[in-house]
């Protein structure tokens, strides 16, 4: 299987006017690099009416899959994995609340699921779902090759706590991962593109990541999934989890715990 090309957009919330224009402007340089499949952050598409729409007309232009930013729908924030065809492939809508989405009254989600994309099969963590392993591990269990974390996160930035996110998910699930992340109005982040460190230079980790922690940047990258399907066939590491110990003590330990 030849590497696949994505790519991951760093920049502001969508601005309400003109968002297929707006749109265009984003994603044209990435389709330009070949990108396959093309992920946009958190809380892109909050200010703009009909943003699922022109997601998907853009994603139908330039005949890529396209996840779109977060955006409101029936009080969730939801993200849509849309095909190159401009067909909506699955939505997913985030499961843990933060102090931004309690303070405006939104909703959990309760279910999570792996979308069957052109470039293989994709898991969406949106927002404050990154803190929790749970939700990586779940999508990871049900089969997620690239896992896309859609990011909105508040000043100032640490190191540690970025590794502490998608990073750490890619290694203790063996999956590549897409970071787009919010810029701008107090948000900060820097994009990445990652997959286990036996395959990346220098053991980092990463493929690429954003120069900057506030500008507009856009990331592409190649996945090569015989090379992670080799170190899987080495060390299959969810071949190899003690799944009598977690039916036996996580449940009790949920209920019992803070």
């Amino acid at each position: 299987m030849m590497p696949i090309t994505v790519a991951v957009i760093q920049c502001p919330t969508l601005p309400a006017d003109d968002p297929d224009a707006r749109l265009t402007a984003l994603v044209a340089p990435a389709a330009v690099r070949g990108a396959r499949l093309v992920a946009l952050p958190g809380r892109h598409g909050l200010n703009v009416a009909g943003y699922l729409d022109a997601c998907r007309h853009v994603a139908g232009k330039f005949s890529i899959a396209l996840i779109t930013g977060s955006y409101l729908s029936e009080n969730y924030l939801e993200a849509a994995a849309i095909g190159p065809d401009g067909a909506v492939i699955g939505r997913q809508r985030q499961t843990h609340l933060g102090s931004w989405e309690r303070e405006r009254g939104l909703f959990a989600g309760d279910s999570l699921d792996v979308f069957p994309t052109s470039i293989g099969r994709v898991g969406l963590l949106l927002g404050e779902d990154i803190r929790y392993p749970e939700v990586a591990r779940i999508l990871a269990l049900q089969g997620a090759e690239v896992l896309v974390h859609l990011a909105a996160t508040p000043a100032p930035f640490l190191e540690e706590a970025w590794l502490a996110q998608l990073w750490r998910e890619v290694q203790a699930n063996q999956t590549f991962g897409l970071q787009s992340c919010l810029v701008g109005d107090g948000h900060i982040g820097r994009s990445a593109v990652l997959a286990p460190v036996e395959m990346t230079p220098g053991d980092t980790g990463v493929l690429e990541r954003a120069a900057m922690t506030k500008g507009v940047e856009l990331l592409v990258a190649s996945l090569d999934f015989d090379a992670r399907a080799a170190i899987i066939a080495a060390y299959p590491i969810l071949s190899y989890l003690n799944t009598d110990l977690y039916l036996r003590e996580l449940l009790p330990a949920y209920e019992g715990g803070a």
